[in-house]
Parts: C-alpha cells; structure tokens; sequence
C-alpha cells in the first residue's frame, strides 16, 4: 500500500525517448491513498508518456488534492497530462485538476485519462486542460458534483466506454467541438449547446467565478 499525504511533488521522469514512463510526480502500481497534495509542473520524458502529474495501477483514492501544470511528453505518443489510470478502481474527492498539457504537444487527456477501469469523482473541478479534460477507454467513469469547463476539446469524451455525468456543469470546452463525446449518460447537469437527453438537464450559461470556477451570485446553477 502506498500513502502519499500533505506532499508538494516537482520532477521530471525520464531519461528522454527511453521506454514506457508512468507519472511524473507519483506513481502507484497497486493499492494506494494520495491525500493533501500539491502535484505541480512535473513531466514525464518517455518513449510512451503516461501521466505527467500521477499514473496509477489498481486501486487508488486521491482526496483534497491540486494536479497543477503537468506534461505527459513521449517521443511516440502521450496521455494524461495530468492523471492517467489504467487498471482497477480510481476514486477522487475535492479535487481541482487544471492547466495541465501543453499547446502543439499530441496524445489525449490533458487532465484524466482512464483505461481499462472503473472512475469516479465528487466534488472536483476540472478546468482548463490542454485536450480532452476527461476522456476514457474501455472503463466506466462517473462524475457527480463536478465542473468540466474551459478545456481546450471537449471536456468529456468517451471511446468504447460509458460515463455517468449528474449534476455537473460542463460549459466553455472547446472552441467549435460538442461539450460531451461518446455514450455518457447525463442528468441535472447544465451542459452548454442545447439539453442534453436525460432528467433535469439544462443548458444557461453558469456564471463560473474565473478565479476558482465556483459559482457567482445569481447563477442559475
């Protein structure tokens, strides 16, 4: 079991062009808890880059935690600038995963990437990310009480996947591309470009604070 708790992680995770590197700052292969970190401004310098900020195998549970400024970089490809799971069961609670990837570079995610596993989030912000800010591959991800907004492609996207999205705000990704990709349930979430099919969808613009993405007075969320 692997604990990371009240951390402040910087580095750089190489040798560049070598074979498949796995996170940047942290990263767990098996049962593991990441608590009350600040995860900021790591990158990963692989053949296969995976996780600039955190990779995980198996189970993991991050709470309280900021993953900041990350870069999955890879001479042949790269995902999850900020998070990438693969395998078993990821929770995450009060979490902001923000300003990860970089402009020009490739691969999918610049804020969660989950492959072949189960995901789920609460209460966590997901915001300005280079691509995708949630995208998912052959895993079932649910989020509930989270805010996806201002990631550059969409900020939700499912490939051979399903994703349940309640009472979420999903509103700014994308310059022309839809909001959510993929079979993703949605419901009591307001969702930008028309209701979204489902119960109590809605689709007004939130009045996010651009500080922090929380909701300012007269919202109509």
């Amino acid at each position: 079991v692997c604990v990371f708790m009240v951390c402040l992680l910087s580095f750089l995770a190489g040798p560049a062009c070598s074979l498949d590197v796995w996170g940047g700052g942290i990263y767990a292969n098996g049962p593991s808890l990441i608590s009350q970190c600040t995860i900021i401004s790591n990158q990963t310098l692989g053949y296969y880059g995976r996780g600039g900020g955190v990779a995980v195998s198996g189970s993991c549970t991050m709470r309280n935690c900021n993953i900041i400024g990350n870069i999955a970089r890879g001479c042949s490809s790269e995902h999850g600038d900020g998070i990438y799971v693969n395998s078993g069961t990821f929770q995450m609670f009060n979490c902001t995963v923000a300003n990860n990837g970089m402009q020009g570079e490739g691969g999918t995610a610049g804020g969660l990437r989950v492959e072949n596993a189960t995901a789920s989030a609460l209460n966590c912000i997901i915001a300005s990310n280079v691509r995708q800010g949630v995208r998912t591959v052959n895993s079932s991800v649910s989020l509930v009480n989270c805010t996806l907004s201002a990631n550059v492609e969409e900020g939700f996207y499912a490939d051979n996947g399903t994703g349940r999205i309640t009472n979420c705000i999903v509103y700014f990704n994308g310059s022309a591309a839809p909001q959510i990709g993929g079979a993703t349930a949605v419901g009591y979430s307001d969702v930008q470009g028309g209701v979204q099919p489902g119960v109590g969808n809605i689709s007004y613009a939130p009045a996010l604070c651009p500080q922090n993405y929380s909701l300012v007075l007269g919202s109509p969320c």
